[in-house]
This record gives structure tokens, sequence and C-alpha cells, in this order.
């Protein structure tokens, strides 16, 4: 048997065009890696080519070989040959493990097999510590408790289908990705976990802040029973499809994200979103998607349920179920607002629906968050804790003083809703106003009633008379009176010395609205006011009214509604 056996490629030279390379004997380790730190960076250009034009490969381990382990540290390992980790004959225990922010194995498009049939045992792909293996084809697992695993910041690309299980006795290999920045890439490929009937448990998992993305159809087992496992706990998790259609081949969702196009769940029991303890977001990515749930969808406390596609989860089993601490949202985060389509809804007490918005004009379900509930909907029951509506944004076009009305939800006929156990929460949201909560006609509302805005003057001083339409008669603002008037405007008309002056409203539309009108004279002559028609109207809690404040006359020829 040998040990640390190595091979070492100085900074101005490459090993090329080898067909095939057979690395092992029994119990023996090779490197691949900067020499120490005594001579630093020695090696760190060199590389190892291979060339596999003519069906070449790089064994990790002759037939029949036992632990055997090749090290890539820190260092460049290119080849184009087919990779693969224990041979065939019962290989068992060999290894590859890549490591270290420059470690790199590019097997430039070529196939990479760990355990080369079911007499195979234990053999396994390490990615650590920001180091990447790509260029890689297709990766197989067709032995037994094969394992790769990507982890601390590694990162695994792959460009064909994944099989983990795909014939009979291939059982219990295992993907695992975790730590953060720990990333398997799929390419937009899919993946089938457990393709045969006779191959069992095996099992993806994403974990601890790492990643699994890109992927096209995932299978969750094309047979019942088969014991095929995914596992998301505090990872992401991005599919166009996910099928657990059939029993016995468990998705579990602790936590962290999962970006679904969408899904069919049909494997016996309703789909869980969260533990109760760590945060999951379950996000249904395509507006043209469909997530279907025939046993239910349950939010569990702390996790969420967001998307702009369509969820159909089968009423009977529960339709989707948000529960007390639990949330959901029209949209894919809280800058990104959408409309989600869903079935049957169970608002139970103390959950809460997150409104995104952006903007406080334009149109639900893109300028801020909107669920569409075609079916039954219900809420809290009176007297329970009550559920919450949290606005989330800072929108540039927020109008305190104007009315904003924003249509947030929509239920169906059998809907059961307790507006009055809904409550607003406004923590989140930049812009104030006074917002109140409508149901009518099958939908839920947030209003900002508005407030008047404050009172504007307008004061004449053409004492040689004049229409309303010039601005230059009015010393305060200096502009004039808008057309048709408003609630909030005060007119203001001055007079003095001998001055006798009429000052015509042209401005009616038919008629001027406005809320006062105040007069200050102390001419020996009168004033006349003619024209279009006045109207006085209250500016909120401010009556209208008439003022005089000093001797001088004024007389009103208009039309006055006070």
């Amino acid at each position: 048997d040998s040990t640390n056996n190595s091979l070492a490629v100085d900074a101005t030279s490459s090993i090329n065009n080898i067909k095939n390379l057979i690395l092992g004997d029994n119990n023996s380790t090779f490197y691949l890696q900067d020499v120490p730190v005594a001579v630093p960076n020695r090696f760190a250009a060199g590389r190892l080519v291979m060339k596999a034009g003519d069906g070449g490969y790089l064994y990790v381990g002759p037939a029949g070989s036992v632990n055997v382990s090749l090290v890539v540290s820190n260092y460049p390992l290119y080849t184009t040959a087919a990779g693969i980790v224990g041979n065939t004959a019962s290989g068992k225990s060999n290894s590859v493990l890549v490591t270290g922010s420059s470690g790199l194995w590019n097997l430039g498009s070529q196939n990479l097999t760990i355990g080369a049939d079911t007499s195979c045992i234990g053999n396994a792909l390490t990615v650590n510590g920001g180091a990447t293996v790509n260029g890689i084809a297709a990766l197989a697992l067709p032995g037994v408790s094969g394992a790769v695993t990507v982890t601390n910041g590694g990162k695994l690309a792959t460009a064909s289908a994944c099989v983990l299980g795909s014939a009979a006795g291939v059982n219990r290999n295992t993907v695992a990705v975790s730590g953060t920045g720990s990333e398997w890439n799929l390419g937009g490929q899919n993946l089938t976990i457990g393709n045969n009937a006779l191959a069992f448990s095996n099992a993806v998992a994403v974990m601890n802040g790492g990643s699994l993305t890109n992927a096209g159809t995932v299978i969750m087992g094309t047979t019942v029973n088969c014991g095929s496992r995914l596992t998301v706990s505090n990872g992401l998790f991005s599919a166009s499809y996910l099928s657990a259609a059939l029993p016995g081949n468990p998705v579990t969702f602790h936590g962290g994200r999962m970006n679904l196009g969408g899904c069919v769940f049909n494997n016996g029991t309703g789909f869980l979103v969260g533990d109760g303890a760590d945060a999951a977001t379950l996000n249904s990515a395509s507006v043209a998607g469909s997530l279907i749930f025939n046993n239910g969808l349950f939010i569990a406390a702390y996790s969420a349920f967001c998307g702009v596609g369509t969820v159909d989860a089968l009423a009977g089993a529960g339709g989707v179920t948000v529960s007390n601490g639990a949330s959901f949202f029209g949209g894919q985060g809280v800058n990104s607002p959408g409309a989600l389509t869903v079935n049957s809804l169970n608002w139970q007490a103390g959950a809460t629906l997150v409104v995104p918005i952006i903007s406080v004009a334009g149109l639900p379900g893109s300028s801020w968050g909107l669920v569409n509930v075609t079916g039954p909907m219900t809420n809290a029951v009176p007297g329970a804790t009550s559920n919450i509506v949290n606005m989330v944004g800072a929108p540039a076009n927020m109008d305190t003083n104007a009315a904003i009305v924003m249509k947030i939800m929509t239920f169906g006929t059998g809907s059961v809703v307790n507006a009055g156990e809904i409550s607003i929460r406004t923590n989140d949201f930049v812009g104030g106003g006074n917002w109140t909560l409508l149901s009518t006609n099958n939908a839920l509302y947030l209003v900002n009633a508005g407030s008047p805005p404050p009172p504007a003057t307008y004061t004449w001083t053409n004492l040689a008379g004049g229409v309303w339409s010039v601005g230059g008669n009015w010393d305060v603002p200096n502009v004039a009176p808008g057309s048709g008037g408003s609630t909030n405007y005060t007119l203001a008309f001055t007079n003095n010395g001998a001055a006798s002056y009429v000052a015509t409203n042209d401005i009616g539309t038919p008629d001027f609205t406005n809320n006062a009108l105040v007069f200050w004279s102390t001419s020996t002559n009168s004033a006349r006011l003619t024209g279009s028609n006045i109207v006085l109207a209250a500016n909120g809690p401010t009556n209208p009214g008439i003022y005089q404040g000093s001797s001088g006359a004024f007389v009103i020829s208009n039309k006055l509604t006070l």
C-alpha cells in the first residue's frame, strides 16, 4: 500500500494529452496542490491537463480499489476525460476532495460518475471551501451509498439531466449542499430522485445557506414508496417544476426558500411550509405556473407563502391554511408586488396578509400586491386574535391628503369575512396616511380617506376691477384661483379710499366653489362681485361662511349658494 503520493507541476509546465490516468493502490492519497507555505506559490500556475478525444478516463481507484483519494487543493485541474470515482468490481470508499478558493476541477463537458455500479459502495466527491467543480455533462451516482457534498462556499455545476437511483439496487445515494454560498447549479436540466421500483432511499438535501438553483423538472420517485427524499432546511431550492405525485417519496421543507414555477403534490399528506421554528418561504415563481396540492397546503408560524402564479389546494383537505404567525402575499418580494391566485384560503387568527406597495397609483397586482381567492375564504372569528394586513413599502407618490383606494384581496362565493377582525400595521410603510379597511362586493380594500389640504387664500387687490381669471388681479399668491374652485379656497376682497370696482367671476364651470368669502373695505364707495354662480361649501370640519371686517360696502350680484 502507498500513502502521500504527490504530483507537482511547476508554474511554467503542463502535463498534456493523457488518455487514461489511473490513480491508486489501496489506501493511497494523491495531491494536486501548491507546495507548503515555506515555498509559496511555486506551483500555483501549473496545470494537469488531460485530453480524452478518443474516450479516455480519469479513474480515482482502479477496479476493486479501496480508499483511494485525490485531493485538489487550491489548484486547477482540467480534464476532458470522464471522471470515475470508485471503479467496478467493488471499488469502495474512494474519494475526490476539491478544496480552497482556487481549487478547480473542470471536466470539459464530460461525465462524472461516483461509484461505477452497485458493487461500488461509499464513494464520494466533496467540493469545499470556495472550490469549484464544473464542466460536467452528466453527474451519475449508480453505486450504493455514494455521496456528493458541496459545502463551505463550494460550487458544483452540471449541464445534463441527473438521476439518483437509476436502477435496481442503486440505493442510499445522496447529494448534500450546505453552508452559505454553496451551490449546485443544474443548468436548467432535470433531476430525478429515484427512477426504479427497486432503487431505495436516494436523497438530496439543501441546508444551512446552501442552494440548489436553475433546476428544470425535479421528480420525486417514479414509483411509490421508494423512500426518495428532498430536504430543504434553511437553504434555497429553485426549480421550474417539482413533481411529488407518488406516496412514499417525501419532500421536507423546514426553512429557507423554495422557488417553484409549478408543482404537483399528491403523496398522501398535506405539504407543510416551515417547522414552526425556522422561517420558510414558498414562492410561486411563474405567472403561467400552477402549484397543485391535492392534500392541502399548510403554512406554519414564521413562514410565508407568496408568488405570482395559481395555487390549487384541495378545499376538502383544508385548502391553503395560513396559521397564526405565518404570512402570505401577492408578489415575489416586498419590492416586487404581483398577483397571486388561490382556490381556497383559511386565513387563521394571527396570520398576516403582507401588501408590498411600490406605488399608490396604478393597478392591483403590479403597483401593489393582490391575492385573488377564487373560492371560499375564511378569516378570524369575532373575539379571536385578529388577522393582520401589513403594509410594506415607501411609494414616492404617497400623498396623505389624497383619497386612495387599493384592492388587496378578492374572494369567492361562500366566503366568511369578518372585516372587523382585521387590523392594519403600518410600521413598515413609509408615507403615512389614515388607513382603514373596506370589505365590499367580495373584495377587501385599503382606503386612505385623505384630509383637506391647508386653506388657500386669494386676495383681490386690483381696485380698477377685472376678471377673476387674471393672476395679476390677486396679490396673494399672484395667480388666479383654479377653474371651478375648491372647498379649501378662501377669497378675500379689499377696498379703500373712494374706489369702486367690479370683480367678475369668469371661472365658474358653471359654479365656482369655495369655503369662505372675506370682505374688508374702508372705501366710501361700494365694490361689486358679479359673473358666474358662487357655491360656499364645507372644507372638512370647517363650515362655509361670509365674513366682513370693516364698514365698507360690498354687493354680491352672483347667484350664491350657501
